[in-house]
């Protein structure tokens, strides 16, 4: 009896851990993707350089990723931008490139983002089998993962783990800012009606969207090379994101809240 009453608690704390495990892997799966500025990123090279590799899963629709977004690039600064014994990636589930850009100009991610359909973020997604988003792990250079789910993903709790695990802090001198995008003034009438002041520059602007935080499309205007416009949307109350595209490339990007 007293065996069977081991043997049920063990299985009981196994099925524990697996359930806060939101990666179920204990050894590191291979890979090579490419950025949203087009750097490649191989992981065993890494590893094999003795660098310590944190991967951030994430969506570009999931409001926890949007929100914990920061904390994780101020631990991506923390130990020096990449420059030192640890690497940072954000490995993106569902979405291309521009969209990818998108949610790092709107909700400060600055280390290096990986889009799911164009620079390979879905199939590290398969091939990890990450159940949620956003999901911070930790592979040590020996290629196991050493941490499979740090939560919440706050910057004490990032720098606790990683710490533990041998990163160094160092000084970032990697420059940021080329990954923002300009920001679109815009300012919600009480009427609900948005006053736009596109940016001043040669390109001829084509389209003004408006999407939810899922990501769902809400409503779209051809703005005909305009330099200020002023539209009624029609919006409920809430949290939305506006985006100005030309020739398929984004130009400027706010997030707006109508009241």
């Amino acid at each position: 009896m007293k065996y069977f009453a081991l043997a049920i608690f063990v299985a009981l704390f196994q099925m524990s851990n697996k359930a806060f495990s939101q990666v179920p892997l204990l050894t590191a799966v291979d890979f090579s993707v490419k950025d949203v500025k087009s750097k490649s990123h191989h992981l065993f090279s890494y590893l094999d350089d003795n660098k310590i590799v944190v991967l951030d899963f994430f969506t570009t629709n999931c409001g926890p990723c949007q929100t914990y977004a920061t904390e994780v690039s101020q631990a991506y600064e923390y130990y020096g931008c990449n420059e030192g014994n640890v690497v940072f990636m954000g490995i993106n589930w569902g979405s291309d490139n521009q969209s990818v850009i998108t949610f790092d100009s709107l909700w400060d991610a600055r280390y290096p983002s990986v889009s799911g359909m164009q620079g390979g973020g879905n199939e590290v997604v398969e091939d990890y089998q990450v159940l949620s988003y956003p999901t911070v792990i930790v592979i040590t250079p020996d290629h196991n993962i050493a941490v499979n789910y740090i939560w919440p993903p706050l910057f004490d709790s990032i720098v606790q783990q990683v710490s533990q695990l041998g990163g160094i802090p160092s000084s970032c001198t990697v420059n940021n800012l080329d990954t923002k995008i300009e920001q679109l003034n815009i300012r919600v009438m009480e009427s609900g009606e948005l006053s736009v002041s596109l940016p001043k520059s040669g390109n001829a602007y084509n389209t003004l969207s408006i999407y939810s935080l899922q990501g769902r499309l809400l409503y779209q205007e051809n703005l005909h090379g305009l330099s200020d416009c002023a539209i009624n949307p029609r919006l409920n109350k809430g949290l939305y994101i506006v985006r100005l595209v030309s020739d398929d490339k984004i130009e400027a990007v706010s997030k707006i809240l109508i009241r």
